[in-house]
């Protein structure tokens, strides 16, 4: 029991840092769950902030306005008993160590059960999810399946009910290219023979003297 004990008080702060919550400081008093989350919003709320960035510094006033608004929207999750349950884990825890210094027993085991059963069924939970998501993804890979399988036998059904066709072979003509036209053959015409002298019919002798 001892070893259980310490166990669930450790698991308080580990949960409250988890979700970024302030941690409940010690002291004598005890607690209920509606005091932890008005301390975690006035905590939240006070807490020193940096200012935002001029315009000179676009990117960093960008990060500074979504910090900004995460830290409205973990306000109002407070308000509207998001956390109640941590709020409610986060007092008990407290209130065991309370009633540890004060030496309450009773109350003391009476804390430690509560603890307990909210553990459990925690655990219980968090089990039931994980099966749930594993049947999930278990059902969504069988929808992928049985899709793709309907989708494979549409498209046998479609090529079945096409009208068979001949294949159709492809003939592919090759043009030769045209020979080169031959350049024409010039034969030479023979020489003309010179013109015969002139003879006359009655040849003149020159007598010398």
């Amino acid at each position: 029991m001892r070893t259980i004990v310490l166990l669930l008080a450790l698991l308080a702060p580990l949960t409250t840092r988890a979700l970024d919550l302030p941690k409940i400081p010690a002291s004598t008093r005890i607690l209920t769950t509606e005091e932890v989350q008005n301390y975690w919003f006035n905590t939240l709320r006070n807490q020193p902030r940096p200012k935002r960035p001029s315009g000179l510094y676009p990117l960093q006033q960008r990060m500074w306005d979504r910090e900004r608004e995460a830290e409205k929207a973990r306000l109002r999750a407070i308000l509207n008993g998001k956390y109640q349950s941590e709020a409610l884990l986060a007092a008990l825890t407290h209130n065991v160590e309370v009633y540890r210094a004060l030496e309450k027993w009773e109350a003391l085991a009476a804390t430690q059960s509560e603890i307990q059963r909210i553990l459990e069924h925690r655990s219980k939970m968090a089990a039931l999810e994980a099966q749930r998501r594993s049947a999930e993804r278990v059902a969504n890979a069988a929808e992928r399946e049985a899709s793709a399988a309907e989708r494979a036998a549409s498209a046998a059904e479609q090529a079945a009910a096409r009208p068979e066709c001949p294949e159709q072979v492809e003939v592919v003509v090759v043009q030769e290219p045209a020979p080169a036209p031959c350049p024409p053959v010039v034969i030479p015409s023979p020489p003309t023979p010179p013109a015969p002298a002139p003879q006359t019919l009655f040849p003149t002798h020159v007598r010398s003297r």
